[in-house]
């Protein structure tokens, strides 16, 4: 458990490495320049996207996850979020899973647009509420079936696959 997270906090360019295992925030942290491997579990709601461009890389054997959503932060100018995803598990299974809610911190100063990179899969298991766009460069953006999202979502395809899991209503 991590209860202050600026301590642990990956604020401008540090980088945070969670190699397996559960880290379980008891307060939000900026958690900007991340690699997940094999397995990692982020439980909590780290706020992201204050510094320029971060960037979460999954990476290793096994699929990781982050189970409480995660929270744009605001920020002085347009940013985008990079979620770059290996093919951990070799096949069309999820890489990497988002449970909970995606949503603005305070969405009229919200800057911060999310781009999918790598051949691997995301899978989004919960609300997606926040405003600005999703680009997806390679790899898939899984929307499951109890995911949902505003309606209002602008989702680019720039080179990957944009995909819905059976019976999902969005």
């Amino acid at each position: 458990n991590v209860r202050n997270g600026h301590v642990f906090s990956s604020y401008n360019s540090q980088s945070v490495l969670v190699r397996g295992g559960a880290i379980n925030f008891i307060n939000s942290s900026y958690l900007n320049f991340v690699t997940l491997e094999d397995g990692a579990v982020i439980t909590g709601a780290p706020y992201l996207g204050y510094t320029s461009n971060p960037e979460w890389k999954i990476r290793g054997s096994s699929p990781s996850y982050v189970q409480n959503g995660l929270i744009l932060s605001e920020g002085p100018d347009n940013r985008t979020m990079t979620i770059n995803v290996a093919d951990v598990t070799g096949n069309e299974e999820p890489d990497f899973v988002i449970g909970g809610t995606m949503k603005d911190l305070n969405s009229s100063q919200v800057r911060v647009s999310i781009k999918k990179t790598g051949a691997g899969t995301v899978a989004i298991d919960g609300k997606c509420t926040y405003s600005k766009p999703t680009y997806i460069d390679d790899g898939v953006w899984l929307i499951r079936s109890n995911a949902t999202t505003d309606g209002t979502k602008t989702i680019s395809l720039r080179g990957g696959t944009l995909a819905r899991a059976d019976s999902t209503t969005n």
